[in-house]
C-alpha cells in the first residue's frame, strides 16, 4: 500500500496511456439526429465505442480518434461536469480543460462485452484529432 501511495501519479499515467491506446485503436461512433453524421462542426464532439449506443442518437458516423492527453474521469464526474446538459449549465469546464492542456475527456465503463469508452474531444478538427472512417456510407 505504501508503494501505491508513493507512486500514485505513475499508476494514473499508465492507466491514461492504456486508455489512449485503446481509444485510438478502436473505431468510434457518433450519432446525430440531423445532418450528415460524418461531418463535424468545430468545437467539442462526443464519440462512443458502441455502435449500438450511438444509434440511439440517429444516423451514425464512424471515426478514428487521435487523442493524446485525455482527462480520464469516472461516471459521476462525467455526468456532473462533461455531459452535454452539464456543459450547457457550466461551459467554463471546457476552458478549464484547455488551460490544463487536455485534448479530450474519457470515461471508461465496464460492460458484459468489455470496456466501453465515451469520449468528448475538445476541438473535433477533422484530420487532426478525428478522422472519418467509411465516409462513403453512414452506419444506420
Amino acid at each position: 500500500m505504501k508503494l501505491l501511495l508513493e507512486n500514485w501519479r505513475e499508476y494514473l499515467k499508465e492507466d491514461a496511456d492504456s486508455i489512449v491506446s485503446n481509444v485510438n485503436d478502436k473505431p468510434m461512433y457518433r450519432g446525430t439526429r440531423s445532418g450528415d453524421p460524418n461531418v463535424l462542426s468545430s468545437g467539442a464532439a462526443y464519440f462512443i465505442s458502441s455502435e449500438i449506443y450511438a444509434r440511439t442518437y440517429g444516423d451514425v458516423g464512424k471515426f478514428r480518434l487521435n487523442i493524446q492527453n485525455p482527462k480520464v474521469v469516472d461516471r459521476e464526474t462525467w455526468l456532473d461536469t462533461y455531459d452535454t446538459i452539464a456543459l450547457r449549465m457550466n461551459p467554463s469546464a471546457l476552458d478549464d480543460l484547455r488551460k490544463e492542456e487536455y485534448d479530450s475527456v474519457v470515461m471508461e465503463t465496464d460492460t458484459a462485452k468489455g470496456p466501453m469508452y465515451t469520449v468528448m474531444v475538445l476541438d473535433a478538427e477533422q484530420g487532426e484529432t478525428v478522422t472519418v472512417l467509411d465516409a462513403e456510407r453512414s452506419v444506420k
